[in-house]
This record gives structure tokens, sequence and C-alpha cells, in this order.
């Protein structure tokens, strides 16, 4: 029950800050509700994994070869690399999405 009750308070949360960054599309309907409370947790748990890994010093010493801390330039560099490759395959991925689809949830953040 306890672990019911912290997901529930974490979601709650995570939801808020979606719904911060989904401004001024937020949900309209029952679905678009359903959907963000159901999907935003798990992605956004997702993209800060992903950033924690991706940007960990041990990650970028074996990339780099560089032991310590290293120039912020080339930490600027690879962040905007990192940031692009995701940023298109998201695209890439979304393009793929069939119409219908996409006007379901188009419908549901109007």
């Amino acid at each position: 029950m306890r672990f019911f009750v912290g997901y529930v308070f974490i979601s709650v949360i995570i939801t808020a800050i979606a719904l911060a960054y989904l401004w001024p599309h937020i949900p309209k309907t029952t679905v678009g509700w359903l959907l963000l409370l159901v999907l935003a947790p798990p992605v956004y748990v997702l993209l800060e994994l992903l950033g924690s890994v991706t940007f960990s010093d041990s990650l970028v010493a074996r990339l780099f070869g560089v032991a310590g801390g290293f120039s912020s330039v080339v930490r600027i560099a690879y962040g905007v690399v990192v940031f692009l490759l995701l940023a298109g395959a998201i695209i890439f991925a979304a393009s793929q999405v069939p119409e219908s689809i996409r006007e379901f949830i188009r419908n549901q953040f109007r």
C-alpha cells in the first residue's frame, strides 16, 4: 500500500511538471487526462535515466578518453549532438505514426 501511495504522489508531481511543459495544450477530454496520467511518469523517468547515463562521468571518460573533468565546451558540444540525435529520432518516430492516431491524440489536447 505504501508503494501505491508513493507512486501516486510522485505521479502527481510528474504530471504537474508535464502540464507545465504542455501549457497551453492541456488535455480537454477524459481520455486525454488518462493518457497524460499514464504516460507522463514513465516517460519522465525514462528521459531522466537517459540523461543521467548519457552525461555520466564514466561514459564521457570512455568516449573521450578523459580521466578527470574535461572542457565545458566539449561537454556542451556533446550535449548538443545527443540532443539533436534524440530530437531527430523523436521527429522520425512521430512522422511514422498513422494520421488516424495523430488526429485522435490531437483531439485530446485541443
